[in-house]
């Protein structure tokens, strides 16, 4: 049995026939969301150290070489056998030639003798040499020092002179007189004759003695 095809579908083109299924298909399916671009995830950054600005410290002290040194001048006190002298000494320094002036050092204990000083702790002062000048050195204003000597060995194998005093019973002098006169040689001897006590030194003390015993 033949079919009949209306004239509205027989005379329709292909065309237009897919276009129309095409349209009948989209139109029952419903409008997709626009998609979004994902971002990407956000990295929390580490803090940065914060500076810390360094506080200045207290100033640096210059150390003043003059605040250390020892005065420009000042005095001594400088003891010797029965002796005790003062001494001007510039910047710590003393010659020892004025040592030597003031007590005969190398006269009485010979050229080579051996000079030191003690401070009042018997430590031993620094020497030093300036040309043909010897010094002691680092001596404090104020300070009491003792000289000490050790006499030339050349010195000490040189025979001694042995002094006869005048007897006491022959002298003419009254006994005060005589006293006076006896203590004036006493003053007069040297540091050596001193130091070694001998038969001078020895005889003029027992004579001053019997004076004042008969007196």
């Amino acid at each position: 049995m033949a079919l009949s095809i209306s004239g509205k579908a027989a005379g329709r083109p292909k065309a237009q026939q897919s276009k129309g299924k095409a349209k009948a298909a989209t139109k029952g399916q419903q409008p997709s969301a626009p998609t979004r671009k994902k971002k990407p995830p956000q990295v929390a950054e580490e803090p940065q150290p914060t500076a810390v600005s360094e506080s200045p410290g207290p100033p640096a002290q210059s150390c003043d070489a003059s605040e250390s040194a020892p005065p420009e001048k000042g005095a001594v006190t400088v003891k010797f056998l029965h002796y005790t002298k003062p001494f001007d000494v510039e910047r710590g320094r003393l010659a020892m030639s004025r040592l030597d002036e003031e007590f005969g050092i190398r006269l009485a204990f010979g050229e080579n003798a051996a000079i030191t000083m003690e401070d009042g702790q018997g430590q031993q002062v620094e020497k030093s040499q300036d040309g043909e000048s010897d010094w002691f050195e680092g001596l404090e204003a104020n300070g009491t020092y003792v000289l000490q000597v050790e006499e030339d060995p050349a010195q000490a194998d040189r025979p001694s002179k042995t002094y006869e005093a005048p007897s006491v019973e022959t002298c003419p002098l009254k006994k005060s007189a005589k006293v006076a006169d006896i203590t004036r040689e006493l003053q007069g001897m040297s540091v050596d004759e001193i130091r070694e006590k001998g038969d001078k030194y020895k005889e003029l003390v027992e004579a001053r003695d019997l004076e004042d015993t008969l007196s």
